[in-house]
């Protein structure tokens, strides 16, 4: 069990607020502002290394993926979707942006849990930086539902 785990909820909660919203690699400029402005879950990534890295998330994106916003519970789970098709997806988006696509439709889960996920990815060029993307994620399971 992780200390995190082992810590009561309000200790963890206020933890997790303490928490930069930055994973792994740092962030650049206004990115947080960027992201915070959004009403869905969104965030920014790079390739360092042939590797998928995650620069900086909005609140939405740690719900989203059912971190109640802890980073470290993140990276868990980041772990785990960035070898799937997710992870590939954004890897050939940062690999040529003007050649791969830009949407993907991801269901995850089985049975009453299974979820519907619309992926889309937009490029974020700047001087020294290299190429990133910015991910948005809408999750469409109650529409998806509806219309069956």
């Amino acid at each position: 069990m992780s200390a995190a785990a082992s810590q009561p909820a309000e200790e963890l909660d206020s933890a997790c607020d303490a928490l930069p919203p930055i994973l792994v690699a740092p962030s650049v400029g206004n990115d947080h502002a960027i992201l915070d402005a959004m009403p869905i879950a969104a965030g920014i990534f790079c390739l360092k290394d042939d590797k998928l890295w995650v620069q900086a998330l909005n609140r939405q994106f740690f719900d989203l993926a059912g971190c109640d916003g802890c980073p470290n519970a993140f990276a868990e789970v980041f772990q785990r979707y960035s070898e799937g098709p997710g992870g590939d997806f954004i890897r050939a988006f940062l690999a040529d942006p003007a050649g791969a696509p830009d949407e993907l439709a991801i269901d995850q889960g089985d049975g009453f849990h299974r979820r519907h996920l619309h992926l889309k990815v937009a490029p974020l060029i700047e001087k020294g930086s290299g190429v990133r993307c910015m991910l948005s994620v809408v999750d469409r399971t109650i529409e998806v539902q509806a219309e069956n």
